[in-house]
């Protein structure tokens, strides 16, 4: 087979993939050689179809588990190696055989192999390509239910199943929204738990303050239920939620503080603070909410209609009017500030459960809290914002010559940027108007400011050069009618010198006229040399006789831009005979070009053409680079497509120069590597096979068994056909090297195994022999002659044919076999005779001892003897005749042997087959034997006349079941 493979002449090297796939399936997986060639295949052949065929066939798991990193062939493969690996081989573990086993297992054993699993990334793998039922399950599993496992279950599902997509991220709203409301309702407690703790009872009305207490308890139970229940929610997704332990101790000591107080109706009023003190607004109006609350009979609080609220709101004015009138917001100090609005706000809340405020007033109340929230999030902008460093200042002027206008332009551009980011940072911010700026706002005012004015004083600059062109292209005009040479260069100079300092958008439009310009001042200067009329005249009829008889494209190209050349020497045609001359002159060219214009279009759109497909070739190279792993590549696939490029390259051709320079950069250096890719590959591919020579070499100077050293030999030749590519020259020379020592390998194991035939053929005949000397045995043997030790004896003998060559032992297997199978078919018989004797003098036993049993029993005679230790416990019972316990064994041995029972034991005979039943499904039981039945039976007496029924029927069955055993 490897000589076929190294000639190259097989099916399996042939260029029709059709052939190749017959030629594998005529091969033998079991042969360590053509598994081996299955193997090659399987990572070599270019058809899919040949590689299908492979894969399918071949029986080692190893060429099998490198292809598991093969996107187009790792399902495949992994079918395969389940269908081949034992079930505890440690390799069935991989993850895509896990999933594999995982997704096609039945339901209970699939919960178990979902149990085992803890990468979320692979749960969510499987879930996108369960089942139903099988996605339930997965999804459950607590690593998909948990946030990271929801949003990569979210990610992974995404654009390919929305059923899916769509579960995932409901279930991450809901967390989000039970996150929120918990986050909501842990701080209301909080907000309740210190409305109840700041309570006084000193200066209010018992009545009023208990029942206000009361109704913040209440509140603060319902709100601790809701947060019980939002924590269990979040319990699903495997988020600990605080406990608010400390608040539910808190109201259960108010809730027995509360039972324990007794307020009277008639209760005192709240005592007035003292003139001197001060009194906190939102303390006075926690007081007043709480008179109102009482009514007109309990008592208000300071002066005839004083309104708590009223009081809020005069705080929260001069609250603003401090947040306005703040020039240093420092932490503290807004935090000073913050906690007043909060209190004032609990007071406001506190207030509103006896009374209502009016729209105005609640309208200031808010108004506080809003400025409050905007300067917060102004700071917090504010905060996370660095304010850039200055740039350095602009020079005052513009610049005065053309090598100092490219830097000084970037420095305005740079200005400009800079100008619109901190404009853009102004607006992030968004301080509010009403505040006072912040330390660093008047900073970055006063740098936009700085670069509004310098930006402004330069587009003044601008537009006074740009004046200043115009003004002197205006008077070159006016030198130039008047024919004034002299002031017209001067004039020109200065125009282009002031010109290239302008910004390119200024200078652009003052371009044309600025080129007319000096045309004009060069037709002037060729006017005062020579006359151009008669050149003029000359030039155009040149050209006429070449639009009317013209040359190949390219030559007429060059001829009329030649020419052209000529013509525009000659300089701006001034007089109304020369614009004349110039119209024909530029209508004659037109016509000239016509077919030179054709002619380059279609080269334009060939080299367009060619530059795509050279474009296309860099794509292709690179995505070959950046998607191949090269640990894994196919080396001898790289180097065609190396070879492949550069002629596709070469082939596309003519391409524009300046546009195809870079990409002729690229090209190489995508080449380049593929290049090194390749000859690292030659490099190891060679140090390989130099290997494999070298472990030739010393093979065939080793003193190894012939055989043994051509198996290698084999091994080695297969080693070489796995290497990859090496350069044509260093593979034919180390080639030669192998194949030379190969053939001497070879030509020892051919003279070796000539010298071993004429052993073979000499055991063979003494095995022959030893098969007729035990067949004649058999001829003179019966039951009572045969012994396991003769044939114990001929076995041995006969062992040596297995030594020999399979073409050899193949028909004396058989045949000893046969010959032994007739010996152990002999002794079996022998052995079932003694078992037959054995149990019916057993029964014998048991009917003689019975009737001395009786006998003795009856006191007519003397205690027999014991005559088996089965009968031992027979005569010390003084119960009667076991008929229940006989029957049963009776029956059971019917069972067993298949016999019918009569009608009157069909219900006990069901009984014991449903006992049997449960005993064969537990596994705890097995069918018993002839001996042991016999042996029970015996155990059992005494046994009377009226038995002999039962005893025949007993008989009949063991004797069935001896036969069937």
């Amino acid at each position: 087979m490897l000589r076929r493979l190294f000639k190259g002449r097989d099916r399996l090297a042939d260029p029709d993939p059709a052939v190749r796939r017959d030629a594998v399936l005529q091969l033998d997986a079991g042969d360590p050689e053509q598994a081996a060639t299955l193997a090659r295949l399987l990572q070599e052949d270019a058809d899919a179809g040949v590689r299908r065929a492979c894969l399918d066939r071949i029986s080692d798991p190893e060429p099998l588990l490198r292809l598991l990193d093969d996107a187009q062939w790792a399902e495949r493969a992994a079918r395969r190696l389940l269908a081949l690996l034992p079930r505890d081989d440690a390799r069935r573990r991989h993850p895509l055989l896990a999933e594999l086993e995982l997704l096609e297992a039945a339901p209970d054993t699939a919960a178990a192999g979902i149990a085992a699993l803890d990468d979320p990334r692979q749960l969510a793998d499987l879930a996108l390509r369960a089942d139903q039922a099988l996605r339930e399950r997965l999804l459950a599993h607590p690593r998909l239910s948990d946030p990271a496992g929801l949003a990569l279950l979210e990610r992974r599902s995404r654009g390919h199943d929305k059923r899916l997509n769509r579960y995932a991220r409901e279930r991450l709203d809901l967390l989000k929204s039970t996150q929120r409301e918990a986050a909501e309702t842990r701080a209301r407690a909080d907000e309740l738990a210190g409305a109840l703790a700041r309570n006084d009872p000193g200066g209010q009305n018992p009545t009023a303050l208990h029942q206000r207490r009361q109704a913040l308890a209440a509140e603060l139970a319902g709100v601790l239920g809701r947060h019980d229940d939002l924590r269990r929610q979040l319990a699903q997704f495997a988020v600990d939620e605080s406990s608010l332990t400390h608040l539910r101790e808190q109201l259960q000591r108010l809730s027995e503080e509360l039972a324990r107080e007794r307020p009277e109706a008639g209760a005192q009023a709240p005592v007035e603070p003292d003139a001197g003190a001060s009194v906190d607004p939102a303390a006075q109006a926690e007081s007043t909410s709480a008179g109102q609350a009482m009514g007109p009979s309990a008592g208000a609080l300071g002066e005839p209609g004083s309104d708590a609220f009223a009081v809020l709101v005069e705080a929260c004015a001069g609250l603003e009017r401090e947040l306005a009138d703040a020039t240093a917001l420092q932490p503290e100090v807004f935090a000073e500030l913050a906690g007043r609005q909060r209190r004032l706000a609990e007071a406001w809340f506190e207030a509103s459960t006896g009374q209502r405020p009016d729209s105005e007033q609640l309208q200031a109340f808010e108004s506080c809290g809003q400025r409050l929230r905007e300067l917060a999030g102004a700071l917090d902008r504010l905060a996370g914002q660095t304010l850039p460093e200055a740039l350095p200042p602009l020079p005052d002027a513009l610049p005065a010559a053309a090598d100092q206008a490219e830097p000084f332009w970037s420095l305005v551009a740079a200005a400009r940027t800079r100008l619109r980011a901190l404009k853009s940072l102004r607006r992030e911010l968004g301080w509010p108007q009403w505040a006072h700026p912040a330390p660093a706002l008047p900073a970055l005012q006063t740098q936009i400011a700085g670069l509004e004015a310098a930006m402004a004083r330069i587009d003044e600059q601008v537009r006074d050069r740009e004046q200043q062109v115009a003004g002197l292209l205006d008077a070159l005009d006016a030198s130039i009618s008047a024919g004034a040479l002299q002031e017209s260069r001067q004039q020109l100079a200065e125009v282009r010198r002031l010109h290239d300092t302008l910004p390119e958008r200024t200078a652009r439009s003052l371009g044309r006229r600025m080129a007319s310009a000096g045309a004009r001042v060069a037709e002037l200067r060729d006017w005062q040399s020579f006359a151009t009329s008669p050149k003029r005249e000359a030039l155009r009829d040149a050209l006429r006789q070449l639009a009317e008889s013209p040359l190949s494209p390219p030559d007429q190209a060059d001829r009329i831009k030649a020419l052209r050349r000529e013509w525009q020497s000659l300089g701006l045609a001034v007089t109304a005979a020369e614009r004349r001359l110039e119209s024909e002159f530029n209508e004659l060219a037109e016509r000239a070009f016509q077919p030179c214009r054709e002619y380059f279009a279609a080269q334009a759109d060939e080299r367009a053409r060619n530059l795509a497909e050279r474009q296309r070739v860099c794509v292709q190279l690179e995505e070959y680079l950046q998607s191949t792993d090269w640990r894994h590549a196919d080396m001898r696939a790289a180097e065609q497509i190396m070879r492949a490029a550069r002629d596709e390259w070469r082939r596309l051709q003519p391409v524009d120069r300046g546009k195809a320079r870079a990409l002729d950069e690229r090209f190489e250096q995508l080449q380049q590597q593929l290049y090194d890719r390749v000859k690292a590959a030659w490099d190891r591919n060679t140090a390989a096979k130099q290997a494999i020579v070298d472990a030739a070499r010393a093979l065939l100077e080793g003193d190894e068994e012939p055989a043994r050293r051509a198996a290698a030999a084999k091994d080695l030749q297969q080693r070489w056909r796995e290497v990859g590519n090496v350069p044509r020259r260093t593979d034919q020379e180390l080639w030669r090297e192998f194949r030379a020592l190969c053939d001497q390998i070879f030509a020892g194991r051919d003279a070796a195994r000539q010298a071993s035939d004429a052993a073979v053929d000499a055991e063979h005949a003494r095995c022959s022999e030893a098969l007729a000397q035990l067949e004649a045995l058999l001829a003179s043997r019966d039951l009572h002659s045969v012994s396991a030790a003769e044939l114990r004896s001929r076995r041995e003998a006969l062992d040596a044919i297995d030594a020999l060559p399979q073409r050899l032992a193949g028909p004396l297997r058989q045949r000893r076999a046969d010959l032994l199978a007739r010996y152990q078919a002999l002794l079996d018989e022998q052995k079932q005779a003694a078992r037959r004797r054995q149990l019916s003098e057993l029964l014998e036993t048991d009917a003689a001892f019975s009737a001395a049993e009786l006998a003795y029993r009856a006191g007519d005679s003397a205690r027999p003897e014991i005559p088996l230790p089965v009968f031992a416990g027979r005569l010390d019972c003084s119960d009667e005749v076991p008929l229940d316990a006989l029957q049963r064994l009776t029956i059971e041995a019917e069972l067993a042997a298949g016999l019918d029972s009569p009608e009157t034991d069909q219900a006990l005979r069901r009984e014991l087959q449903v006992a049997r039943l449960q005993a064969s499904l537990s596994g705890s039981k097995r069918r018993p034997d002839a001996r042991e039945l016999a042996e029970a039976w015996c155990a059992l007496g005494p046994k009377d006349a009226s038995l002999s029924g039962l005893r025949e029927r007993l008989l009949a069955a063991l004797a069935r079941l001896h036969e069937a055993g």
